[in-house]
């Protein structure tokens, strides 16, 4: 098989990570999602529990003030002094780039845009409407919360200002993927077998 990478994004709620484990398995690829934190936390002498306070949510606007670089770093920095959130997105990046030298799935952390200019990226998002994301965390991950449609906004927002931070486009503008699924109407595993199929056709045609 030849190398391809799938990006996956999701609205909280979506059963993302269950779907993108499907997928590995259905296709025999790698799965990364909290994985790179374990990874950025070892090669930045961090404990792991420590980082995943500060994964997947924005630092700086520094974005803006990087230079690009076709080098092993995916950013040069301009400052020394840079946050953690920062620190983590940029060691992240690097990450991605690394592992996606080998057929794999990776959630989130802006993968689609750090890998935008490789070829055989298939960015995926997933969305579902409210009440849908309430009844699966409720009842596939046991979330108790009375107040869970501020819960799923503010997991949203983060999701969505992490991704705009660090990258000059939208978080869930269709025109940033391949493949936008509603899971609301079809089962983890159906959503999976999609995905599945339109990468399968998607490297065919290519």
């Amino acid at each position: 098989m030849k190398k391809f990478v799938i990006t996956l994004a999701r609205q909280y709620g979506c059963g993302g990570r269950t779907v993108s484990k499907m997928v590995a398995d259905k296709l025999g690829i790698k799965y990364y999602d909290k994985e790179l934190i374990n990874i950025a936390a070892e090669q930045n002498g961090v404990d792991g529990e420590f980082y995943k306070n500060f994964d997947e949510k924005a630092g700086t606007k520094f974005a803006s003030m990087f230079s690009m670089s076709s080098a092993n770093s995916y950013f040069i920095p301009i400052y020394n002094d840079i946050q953690i959130n920062d620190k983590l997105f940029y060691t992240q990046a690097d990450i991605i780039k690394e592992v996606a030298k080998e057929p794999c799935i990776i959630v989130g952390r802006c993968a689609d845009y750090i890998l935008r200019d490789e070829e055989n990226v298939i960015n995926v998002f997933l969305h579902a409407n409210i009440e849908c994301r309430k009844k699966r965390l409720v009842e596939k991950y046991g979330v108790k919360d009375k107040n869970i449609s501020k819960t799923i906004a503010k997991a949203d927002k983060q999701r969505a200002s992490y991704y705009n931070t660090y990258t000059d486009l939208t978080w869930g503008d269709v025109k940033n993927y391949n493949l936008t699924i509603n899971t609301s109407h079809l089962t983890l595993e159906q959503v999976a077998d999609v995905i599945v199929e339109y990468v399968r056709k998607y490297l065919s045609n290519d």
